[in-house]
């Protein structure tokens, strides 16, 4: 900053100005919160354009002032929202609200599950799990099992035509306490992001994961 008002203090045809004008929005650019800095450069321009005045201008003028299609007065403004962004992101973010508003999202968005899908042969103990978790009361599971997965599915969309691509499908089981778990299966096969929906750490296309009792859509803040 300090180098960068010597030149500007240094320069004084309207030229060079335009050029010190020109690093200025570069670096608006590159850095937002450089706007605090276009005050003080118009500011320093309005003197040195109103040297021949003997009255120097008022605040009211300064904020008024308008050169190139900007003024102090929008710069300060354009300041004020971008805080006010950067902060109302913040808390999207740190309260993971924008999680929940990607769960309200997610039916709408949900795509279909490709049809080769339904040709997977699946065991005989993963339809058991399944036809229990289906048949048994939320209270009976939370109150057998530490960790229940509810018809978990999950899709990630790649390329420029958003093609889905499921890496979780239709994930069903219990886990009780004092047990251990673990996925075997090949690479690709979704054991990963399994993990990272139970942990709250990916979005859930579908379905849902209690911990405890607990959804990791709604509970888990951390």
């Amino acid at each position: 900053f300090t180098a960068f008002f010597s030149i500007e203090t240094s320069l004084k045809s309207l030229s060079d100005w335009g050029v010190v004008y020109f690093m200025h929005i570069l670096i608006i650019l590159l850095a937002p919160c450089y706007l605090l800095l276009m005050s003080g450069f118009l500011t320093f321009w309005i003197y040195h354009r109103q040297d021949e005045q003997e009255d120097p201008p008022s605040l009211l003028q300064f904020l008024r002032y308008r050169d190139r299609g900007r003024s102090i007065l929008n710069a300060l403004i354009e300041m004020a929202v971008l805080a006010v962004l950067a902060w109302a992101v913040l808390f999207l973010i740190e309260f993971r609200i924008y999680r929940l508003i990607r769960y309200k999202l997610m039916p709408y968005l949900n795509p279909e599950t490709p049809k080769d899908s339904d040709n997977f042969k699946e065991d005989d103990d993963v339809i058991q799990e399944r036809q229990l978790i289906y048949t048994t009361d939320k209270a009976t599971l939370f109150l057998r099992n530490a960790l229940v997965l509810e018809d978990v599915h999950k899709c990630f969309f790649s390329g420029i035509s958003c093609k889905p691509f499921v890496a979780v499908y239709n994930t069903c089981l219990g886990v009780t306490r004092k047990e251990c778990l673990g996925l075997l299966g090949q690479n690709g096969a979704g054991k990963t992001t399994t993990f990272r929906i139970i942990t709250g750490r990916e979005v859930i296309t579908s379905g849902n994961v209690y911990v405890e009792g607990l959804s990791v859509k709604t509970s888990f803040q951390s």
